[in-house]
């Protein structure tokens, strides 16, 4: 047959993209190289094509759609009816656990056409889900057909595939494919808020939270915190939710804290900043912590991008100098010091130490300096520990005469 009488029964069946949300790597819910844009169409990583031309012919070839529109990209598939059943066709290997449909729009540029000659399927495995007579399109522009993926999950081999009857009178029939795809059942998750120390201590534990509305079937953020580290965390829960990291910086600096959200498909979506993080140095020290009252400190502040301080010293008192000296009295105590940073930008950071000044005297006393046999003694005593925690004390009472010569059995008390 020469080339018009080919050219007169050509078919364009062309597949019309059906959107997934974002571009993802391979093995994701797409199909690669759908719309035949260069000329590697047929590379192993993408398609594989088969053959049949037992008893005839069967070519696939790169071309431009004439007079589709703005369908001008497309592999033709081409058979040649012999004595056999020929075949051409492409095959791919897509995820199909959030794909609900496959969509495509098929036309016939000619006027001519053979019935029930030439059939155009669509395999799912080595399962049919759609088939078309090119007779059925006779005289029609563009038709939008479709086919039902919902009840797939996993991978699956989508194949496109025209197929010739040699049962039939020979002829000759091209279709044209482009822009395959498939669509999604993902919903994207919705942020909601957001918050994250304006300020923190070198060296302590730094707190952001994000609340967002889940997608399907699960939806997860990450978290750059500035300075190189990230936290991530996925979620199965389709509600509205809130999640909250911690992060500990190394370095002084302004930090800005950003996140981006994926759907359950690995698809990135929205990227927004959380706020920024001023992290700062500020430690102090004190000595003498305890002592007998009146009992007097010294204080010194030591920090990095601090502009001013405030002492609170526990006891009701305060300072705004930097290495303040300051004096106990006995009670209250122990004491609670914090001393507070201001940064130039106005924020606050806080170091408290809990119990860290004692100003209690230490004594051990007697109600009387000198007793009678069988006479009883009272013992009173006020011991302090630098630390604070709970220790066993041991007095032993040993007697002596009016000479003070120590003499006799001891007494113990703990």
């Amino acid at each position: 047959m020469d080339t018009a009488a080919i050219m007169k029964t050509l078919l364009a069946l062309t597949l019309l993209t059906l959107l997934i949300t974002s571009p993802v790597a391979a093995a994701q819910e797409m199909v690669k190289n759908g719309d035949f844009s260069d000329n590697d169409v047929y590379s192993a990583a993408y398609w594989t094509q088969n053959l049949n031309p037992s008893g005839g012919t069967a070519t696939l070839s790169y071309g431009t759609v004439t007079g589709l529109g703005s369908k001008t990209c497309a592999v033709y598939f081409t058979a040649v009816t012999g004595r056999d059943t020929v075949s051409a066709s492409l095959s791919q290997a897509v995820d199909l656990t959030h794909v609900d449909v496959l969509s495509f729009d098929l036309t016939d540029t000619q006027s001519e056409q053979y019935r029930n000659f030439a059939e155009f399927v669509v395999l799912i495995g080595n399962t049919q889900v759609f088939s078309i007579d090119p007779y059925d399109l006779y005289y029609k522009d563009w038709e939008t057909y479709t086919v039902d993926t919902s009840a797939y999950t996993g991978e699956h081999t989508i194949t496109f595939k025209l197929i010739l009857d040699s049962a039939k009178n020979p002829h000759t029939t091209v279709v044209a494919l482009t822009d395959v795809s498939a669509m999604t059942n993902i919903v994207e998750p919705v942020y909601q808020s957001s918050s994250v120390d304006s300020v923190a201590r070198l060296g302590a534990a730094t707190e952001a939270s994000i609340t967002v509305t889940g997608g399907s079937p699960s939806t997860g953020f990450y978290l750059y915190w500035g300075d190189g580290a990230t936290s991530d965390r996925v979620s199965s829960t389709q509600g509205t939710f809130t999640e909250t990291f911690t992060h500990t910086y190394v370095s002084n600096g302004t930090y800005t804290v950003t996140a981006f959200l994926i759907d359950g498909a690995g698809n990135r979506q929205s990227t927004f900043t959380i706020g920024t993080v001023e992290v700062v140095s500020l430690d102090f020290s004190a000595y003498p912590t305890s002592g007998n009252p009146p009992l007097t400190v010294q204080f010194s502040a030591e920090g990095t991008n601090i502009a001013s301080v405030l002492w609170d010293f526990g006891d009701g008192a305060t300072s705004t100098q930097q290495n303040p000296v300051h004096t106990y009295a006995a009670s209250p105590n122990p004491y609670t010091v914090t001393l507070t940073g201001y940064t130039a930008s106005g924020k606050t950071i806080q170091v408290p130490k809990e119990n860290l000044i004692s100003a209690s005297a230490q004594y051990i006393s007697w109600d009387k300096t000198t007793y009678e046999a069988g006479e009883t003694a009272e013992l009173t005593w006020s011991l302090r520990n630098p630390d604070f925690s709970t220790y066993s004390y041991t007095i032993q009472i040993l007697p002596s005469d009016s000479q003070g010569n120590i003499g006799g059995s001891s007494s113990v008390i703990t």
